[in-house]
């Protein structure tokens, strides 16, 4: 009776690799986001609010279309807020996403030099396909490889 293996769960060890930069690139990704996003909405915000103070103006019934313009901003602040919080999983998700990508590898890269520095030279260094600095990883294995079959150190 053959069982199947378990579901690799990832621990916050392999998900925070560098709980500082990621936590840097987070914040950077998000300030420019919500920069733009409440730009883009102040812009529109205060445009609609033009136009929308000047149809109540012109309106043969003042107070019904005062109750329907703030509505419609009342809706307007709503997706914003929304958009907001749609945006914020985002950049959490890029962030993490991009320094993967990029910090994971020096990790992996630094643990091996720091393993060849004790003079463990068995270690390798092994990224995911989508990783960056692929072609360090594989420069360090075959020099790697090349101190093993010297028997460096002596």
């Amino acid at each position: 009776m053959s069982q199947e293996p378990a579901k690799r769960r990832r621990k916050w060890k392999n998900i925070l690799v560098e709980p500082k930069s990621q936590g840097r690139a987070g914040i950077i990704i998000f300030a420019v986001g919500f920069t733009g996003i409440s730009a883009l909405f102040g812009v529109i915000l205060a445009r609609l609010n033009s136009v929308l103070d000047g149809l109540v103006e012109m309106s043969a019934h003042p107070e019904i279309a005062l109750e329907t313009a703030s509505n419609v901003k009342s809706t307007l602040w709503a997706c914003y807020f929304i958009l907001l919080a749609a945006f914020l999983c985002s950049a959490i998700y890029l962030a993490l996403t991009l320094t993967h990508r990029y910090l994971g590898p020096m990790v992996a890269i630094r643990r091996q030099l720091k393993a060849m520095r004790e003079g463990r030279f068995e270690e390798r260094v092994h990224l995911r396909t989508d990783d960056e600095f692929r072609d360090v990883a594989d420069d360090l294995n075959a020099i790697t490889e090349q101190l093993t079959r010297a028997n460096w150190p002596l």
